[in-house]
């Protein structure tokens, strides 16, 4: 290894702007993905830290600032460039400073001299080899990148364009990285000409680099590779990226043209994870869990070591095809963005069963890579099978309170059942799933402090309902969570709503336990919410000031049956619903002494609940 290893130096910043060649980040690289942000409070802030940290430095006048390791290689077809493989971070950092410095420069007026500096050092007169004829080049950029956004507006910050005035796609960290150093000097270094030119002085001449240069790419990826592994901040996404390009190594022909092919679908896939609001390195676990893993469900510290295993290089072909494998991971972000608007395809409509755990749930997502395995074999009908029992197992793990490392455990053996469309197999598995929380799970779906405590979990239930029984009977329905409010039928925050609303021979503290139970709930539109108010059950239900009550003329359902037993308001098929109200009880109820709502109302009306949930969810509730 040593003997392509050509040299190892520790030179500051301005030796490397005075070198004789670019620096260039090559295609297969990683974009630029430091972030920026003013609250100092925050971990993901590098580019601040990397100002900030060299500030501290100078001002507490230490003789140098370690910046960290390079590691480049020569470029075979032009000679004058270095290829960045690790440090591109700060080496691009670096060189978005000097730019706002430059273009700071040009807007005050009457530097010109020092700007001249400045394009001395991020520009270079080389000469080049270009077929087989030397060229002199005037004006070649200290560094540069493959990435043909971030080159364009790198290109426009050399020219000291104003970058502000215009718009840059699907480079954000690179926009807000140089944002971030033009508040620097706006902020840190108060916009003083002279406060600026010592910082980046001592920049230049006092902050070095372990800058370790190589023959070619094998050995520069291999060192790479190794610092990495002791510790260096690499995600494992990343570590997965030049797994798979180093699987191309040893045939150069294939890596310079499927590397580029490689570096496009990642970056679509990025893409697509940025819309989903996906990190990468969760999502690769449930790639590979849904397609691949059979009996573990690997951390992300091993997913790299099972990349390189028998198992793994039999299952994914990954050797032999590094594109296809990498078609089949966009495949699936492109459905999580499906999932995330509800989907199961880009053509149909918002599915119920995937939209209510995402609407309520959104945090649970360990149920996903189940979908993508369905997904994967284009049969409808078999996704929404899997949709509709994983809601509710969703469900019952809600009110049941579990912790959802339980289901990364079941994933492998899961998966495996969907990926082989084994639906008995996958039906017996989660089934046991549910049963073992199920206990846990009715208790607290009766018990009010727990609704208490968990509001949106009430309005779920409610929703879901009475969104199965509209689209069951043709029914006006939403999909809308926010069009919809959770109403409590006795008084919620009322103290004189309660003594109105209560037996006389009940006290009110007795009364008020029964406010949070699930049959003392159901659903106003937004805008009928606010006039229910304090008033009592019998305002809302039978008679507002010798009116009509309060509820009147809503077309929700579950709240419409209140008030005069019907669950529509129009001539609708009349045998489909008293079929569905006399299964699940759904009619009217009957007040206390013809005035008061009390806890055999709310039970009638749990009753109902419990068996629409059995029905929905094809369970013993």
């Amino acid at each position: 290894m040593g003997k392509s290893i050509k040299d190892i130096e520790s030179p500051v910043l301005r030796t490397l702007f005075e070198e004789k060649k670019s620096f260039y980040i090559p295609d297969f690289q990683r974009n630029y993905v430091w972030k920026a942000h003013n609250d100092k409070n925050r971990e993901d802030r590098q580019v601040n830290l990397f100002l900030e940290d060299i500030y501290s430095a100078m001002v507490s006048k230490f003789p140098e600032y370690y910046l960290g390791p390079i590691i480049t290689f020569e470029s075979k077809d032009k000679s004058w460039e270095y290829q960045v493989i690790d440090g591109q971070q700060r080496l691009t950092t670096a060189i978005l400073f000097t730019l706002a410095y430059k273009n700071f420069l040009i807007e005050i007026k009457g530097h010109n001299q020092q700007i001249n500096v400045l394009d001395n050092l991020i520009y270079r007169k080389l000469t080049v080899k270009e077929d087989r004829k030397e060229i002199v080049k005037d004006s070649e950029p200290f560094l540069n990148t493959s990435s043909l956004n971030g080159s364009k507006f790198l290109i426009d910050l050399y020219k000291g364009e104003n970058v502000s005035k215009k718009r840059y796609s699907n480079i954000p960290e690179l926009l807000n990285a140089y944002k971030s150093c033009e508040n620097f000097i706006k902020d840190e270094l108060e916009s003083s000409p002279a406060k600026i030119k010592k910082f980046y002085n001592y920049m230049l001449d006092s902050s070095f680099f372990t800058w370790v240069k190589t023959d070619n790419f094998d050995e520069a990826f291999t060192i790479f590779e190794r610092m990495n592994d002791r510790g260096l901040p690499l995600t494992m996404a990343d570590k997965v990226k030049h797994y798979i390009l180093q699987t191309l190594i040893d045939d150069k022909e294939r890596f310079a043209e499927d590397s580029q092919i490689i570096n496009k679908l990642w970056g679509d896939i990025e893409d697509n994870l940025r819309m989903s609001r996906f990190t990468f390195d969760k999502f690769i676990r449930y790639h590979l869990v849904a397609h691949y893993w059979e009996e573990n469900y690997y951390t992300a510290k091993e997913v790299l070591p099972w990349f390189r295993t028998k198992e793994a290089k039999k299952s994914t072909k990954l050797l032999s095809n590094q594109i296809k494998f990498l078609e089949k991971m966009k495949k699936d972000s492109e459905q999580l963005i499906l999932f995330k608007d509800s989907k199961l395809r880009k053509e149909g409509e918002k599915e119920p069963s995937i939209h209510f755990p995402k609407a309520y749930f959104s945090k649970i997502t360990q149920h996903l890579p189940i979908l993508l395995a369905a997904a994967s074999h284009d049969d409808d009908t078999f996704l929404l099978n899997i949709s509709n029992k994983l809601e509710g197992l969703i469900f019952v793990w809600s009110f049941a309170d579990t912790k959802w490392n339980l289901l990364e455990k079941a994933l492998p053996s899961i998966c495996t059942d969907v990926r082989n469309k084994d639906l008995r197999g996958f039906n017996s598995k989660v089934n046991k799933l549910i049963v073992d929380q199920m206990s846990v799970a009715k208790l607290n779906i009766r018990d009010s402090e727990f609704l208490k405590a968990h509001y949106m979990k009430s309005k779920y239930v409610l929703h879901r309902i009475d969104y199965f029984i509209a689209d069951k009977l043709k029914l006006g329905k939403t999909l809308n969570r926010e069009g919809i409010t959770l109403e409590h039928i006795i008084p919620e925050n009322s103290v004189s709503g309660i003594a109105n609303s209560k037996p006389p021979a009940v006290s009110a503290d007795e009364y008020d336990l029964l406010k949070h139970r699930l049959g003392n709930m159901t659903l106003l539109s937004s805008s009928h919410n606010p006039v229910a108010g304090d008033k009592t059950p019998y305002e809302k239900i039978d008679t507002y000031k010798n009116g009509a009550p309060l509820y009147s003329g809503t077309l929700i359902p579950i709240t419409k049956v209140l008030i005069d037993g019907k669950l529509e308001s129009t001539e609708a098929d009349k045998t489909k619903i008293n079929k569905l109200a006399n299964a699940h009880n759904l009619k009217k109820v009957e007040l206390y002494k013809e005035k008061y709502w009390y806890i055999d109302q709310i039970k009638k009306r749990e009753k109902s609940f419990f068996s629409l949930l059995s029905e929905l969810f094809d369970l013993k509730f």
